[in-house]
């Protein structure tokens, strides 16, 4: 009732299904923070409905302490691919040490978070109307509404993202 949040349902989907085209695995590994699967308990479960529909085996990689060296202690060894989740609070240093450490076990890598990651080494992404920034602005927005008057029940939570594929060359 008291609670407001903004959702893209399709972006796991489609990210998925345009990574498993782009670089052909079978084994995938999504890194995502603890922190986010205990706040949506049922997020694991359907991350593993899409890539079964996919034919995709699916491990989900909880990134429980903010370092480059815990994130890829937790891709297993048979890994083929990386899918890097929402792991915004990295610091540059251990960012680049992320994204060097993929890098090192040439693991094709996706984002679907947004531009900067590309530009900074993964080899693919989504870019849309949504970055990070404009998720924060919209909260942001949402927050000023409730602040107005308006009942955050209300609000519309579900909002349509426009991606495009960015490939590092």
């Amino acid at each position: 009732k008291n609670f407001t949040y903004i959702s893209t349902p399709e972006a796991f989907p489609n990210a998925m299904w345009a990574f498993k085209k782009l670089a052909g695995f079978k084994r995938l590994t999504v890194l995502i923070p603890a922190e986010f699967l205990a706040a949506v308990p049922k997020l694991e479960q359907a991350m593993k409905q899409v890539a079964g529909v996919l034919d995709v085996d699916l491990t989900v990689a909880k990134v429980e302490e903010r370092t480059a060296a815990s994130a890829l202690a937790a891709i297993p060894k048979d890994a083929q691919a990386g899918l890097i989740g929402v792991l915004v609070s990295f610091t540059g240093t251990e960012w680049r040490g992320l994204i060097d450490g993929i890098n090192a076990r040439k693991l094709p890598s996706f984002s679907f978070v947004g531009r900067r990651e590309v530009e900074e080494g993964i080899l693919a992404g989504f870019t849309s109307g949504l970055e990070l920034s404009r998720r924060a602005r919209r909260v942001g927005l949402n927050v000023q509404r409730i602040l107005l008057g308006e009942k955050a029940e209300d609000m519309h939570v579900i909002v349509s993202s426009h991606e495009r594929i960015l490939i590092n060359m």
